[in-house]
C-alpha cells in the first residue's frame, strides 16, 4: 500500500508540473518570435540590366514580377529563438562553431543578434517546429529526418496557403528590401547612411537594421546574407507570378539563393552548394502566406 501511495504522489507531481512547463516553454517561444508585418502585393521590376560589378550579372535580365500579398518578419530570427529550438528538439548537428568564422559568441553581440551558422535543412525544420509551437499548420511537408552528421538529408514540399512559418522567397525579399523595385539611384539614397558606415562586426541586435517603408528591417552593409526558399536559376525576361525558383515548391536544398546588398553593389545573388555542411554566415527571414 505504501508503494502505491508513493507512485500516486509521483504521478501527481509529474502531471501537475508538466502542463505549466509546456505553457512556459510556449511563452518563451512566442515572446521571441519577430513581429510579423503584412505586405501588400503588387507588380515590380526584379533584377537589373546594368552592372556595377560582375557579381551582379546573375541578377539579369530585369523582368516584371507579380506578387501576392504575404506576411514578413520585422527582423531576422535571433540567436535566442534559435537556441530555444535546439534545446527543445535536442538536435545535436548545430555546433555553434564554424571552422572559418569561429564561435557564434565571437560573431554576435548577444542573444538578440541574428542567428547564424545554420543550414537550409535546419532552417526548414526550424520553421515547422515554430509553427507547431504556435499550433499553426506547418508550411512544409518534410520527407526524411534531419541527420546531425550531414546537417541535411531531408526533402521538403511547400504547402501553399497554410498559416505556418516559412522562408521568404527571393522575389518577396527583393520587393521589400528594394522598395517595390526602386532604381539603383533611389536605393543608394535611401540606404546612404548605412552604406557609409563600416560593416558591422560582430553582429549587433537584430533591431539595429534600417526600417523599410513596409516596417520591416533591412540589413545593408550588415555582413550577413539572408536565406531564401528559391533554388538558384537564370533570370528570363518573361513576367512571373509568385516565383519560387527553378524547382518550384519542391526542394532537396541544393543551390539555395542567398541575398545581401552593399552599396553600390546591390544585386548580389549567391547560392548554397549543398543542403548540409557547416552552415554559413546566413540569417533566416520568416514569412507566412496571407490568409
Amino acid at each position: 500500500m505504501r508503494w502505491v501511495m508513493i507512485w500516486i504522489e509521483i504521478f501527481t507531481l509529474l502531471f501537475s508540473a508538466s502542463p505549466q512547463a509546456i505553457l512556459d516553454e510556449v511563452d518563451d517561444v512566442s515572446r521571441n518570435i519577430p513581429l510579423m508585418k503584412p505586405v501588400s502585393g503588387g507588380v515590380f521590376t526584379m533584377g537589373t540590366d546594368s552592372f556595377v560589378s560582375k557579381s551582379e550579372q546573375g541578377a539579369s535580365p530585369s523582368h516584371h514580377v507579380e506578387l501576392s500579398s504575404f506576411i514578413m518578419a520585422e527582423t531576422l530570427v535571433t540567436q535566442r529563438l534559435w537556441d530555444l529550438f535546439i534545446q527543445d528538439t535536442g538536435y545535436r548537428g548545430y555546433t555553434y562553431y564554424h571552422s572559418y568564422y569561429g564561435t557564434v559568441e565571437k560573431n554576435i553581440q548577444g542573444p538578440d543578434s541574428p542567428a547564424i551558422f545554420m543550414t537550409w535543412s535546419e532552417a526548414v525544420v526550424f520553421c515547422n517546429w515554430l509553427s507547431d509551437q504556435l499550433r499553426l499548420d506547418p508550411a512544409y511537408r518534410i520527407d526524411g529526418k534531419l541527420d546531425p552528421e550531414l546537417r541535411g538529408g531531408i526533402e521538403a514540399q511547400w504547402i501553399r496557403g497554410t498559416n505556418g512559418y516559412r522562408l521568404v522567397t527571393e522575389a518577396e525579399w527583393e520587393y521589400v528590401m528594394y522598395e517595390r523595385g526602386s532604381s539603383r539611384e533611389t536605393l543608394l539614397e535611401i540606404y546612404k547612411d548605412a552604406f557609409s558606415r563600416p560593416q558591422q562586426k560582430p553582429l549587433p541586435n537584430a533591431r539595429n537594421g534600417q526600417l523599410t517603408s513596409f516596417h520591416v528591417m533591412a540589413y545593408p552593409n550588415f555582413g550577413i546574407t539572408e536565406m531564401t526558399w528559391d533554388e538558384h536559376g537564370v533570370f528570363t525576361k518573361e513576367m512571373q507570378k509568385d516565383p519560387t525558383g527553378i524547382n518550384g515548391l519542391y526542394s532537396q536544398g541544393y543551390r539555395k539563393v542567398r541575398r545581401f546588398f552593399i552599396g553600390p553593389i546591390l544585386y548580389n545573388r549567391l547560392s548554397m552548394r549543398i543542403a548540409g555542411g557547416e552552415g554559413e554566415f546566413i540569417g533566416i527571414r520568416l514569412a507566412q502566406d496571407r490568409q
